[in-house]
């Protein structure tokens, strides 16, 4: 009876994102090939975060499950109440705006979510419901971020930090690192320019490493799972022995990496920038799983570099 029930939507803007107050149009297609009688057709408008994970208890050799959930909205629409239809193929358009206010940019990790879903049902009586489903992305913009937290570092104040570290195994002397971005915030695709003033006082020449790492935090009560993840690493021209140097870096963060969210209870996510010294240069690592790294020793920024959404 029902050949075909789907759901779409109108995009707004090239990358195909929504944001706060943003018009969602789009539409529900049901095609059937008799007359049928309609409990209620619908479609609904949500966004939503949760997260789960398992962990083993070896002790109790038990498995231990955490979850949570936030629901930030559910905005309906109603078709058909109670009434039938020909024969045929029907388009039902539908209009959402989306609220405003403090709304989580979309996310996907591996033991969690932020998305936001456009669900269309078709309900008979002794049927089962047909349902149809598409999500889409919502980012919440820089702008609209700061006027929710107004306490966010600015972001186009400098993140900054400098390390002095004496050498040890094979190495003698120290090397000292001051470091500085350009500023703290950055859309996806951006360049991040770093200027590091390096003093290698040591007795080898020591290579500076720039690393972009992912964290994510992932909440359930008074439980938590962390996740780490390594967006970039970059390594720059060797820093000659009892030298001094100026490196100004410029490292460009992928255009999909995930933004940084503040705003969510349960999913959390942030960047850190490192900027790396070796403390020797004997080992070397390939990236290999069983290859041995040299130890490291990385400049503190005062702040987190923050990824957002833009209008660029």
């Amino acid at each position: 009876i029902v050949k075909h029930f789907s759901i779409n939507y109108d995009p707004i803007n090239e990358n195909n994102t929504f944001t706060n107050g943003s018009t969602l149009e789009g539409r529900v297609v049901l095609e059937i090939t008799k007359d049928l009688k309609i409990d209620q057709l619908y479609v609904k408008c949500k966004g939503q975060a949760d997260v789960h994970w398992t962990e083993s208890d070896s002790k109790n050799d038990t498995d231990d499950s955490y979850s949570a959930h936030e629901r930030y909205f559910k905005l309906k629409q109603i078709f058909i109440q109670n009434a039938s239809k020909k024969a045929g193929s029907h388009v039902f358009p539908f209009r959402f705006q989306l609220p405003e206010g403090n709304l989580p940019s979309s996310f996907k990790g591996q033991h969690g979510s932020i998305i936001y879903i456009l669900e269309a049902r078709l309900c008979r009586a002794w049927r089962i419901t047909r349902t149809a489903t598409v999500e889409f992305t919502f980012v919440i913009y820089a702008d609209d971020l700061f006027i929710i937290y107004p306490k966010l570092p600015h972001t186009q104040k400098p993140l900054s930090g400098a390390i002095e570290k004496k050498m040890k195994l094979f190495t003698s002397g120290s090397a000292s690192v001051k470091a500085a971005t350009d500023k703290t915030g950055y859309m996806q695709g951006e360049i991040i320019t770093v200027e590091s003033e390096i003093e290698n006082s040591s007795s080898r020449d020591l290579k500076l490493k720039y690393k972009l790492e992912q964290k994510q935090t992932f909440t359930a009560g008074s439980h938590h799972k962390h996740e780490d993840k390594v967006i970039f690493k970059e390594v720059a021209d060797p820093i000659l022995s009892r030298s001094k140097r100026t490196v100004a870096s410029k490292l460009k963060i992928p255009p999909d990496v995930s933004l940084t969210i503040a705003n969510c209870d349960i999913i959390k996510v942030e960047h850190v920038l490192k900027v790396l010294i070796p403390q020797c240069s004997v080992l070397s690592c390939s990236g290999l799983s069983n290859c041995c790294s040299t130890p490291s020793t990385g400049v503190r920024m005062s702040q987190f570099p923050r990824i957002l959404a833009g209008c660029s």
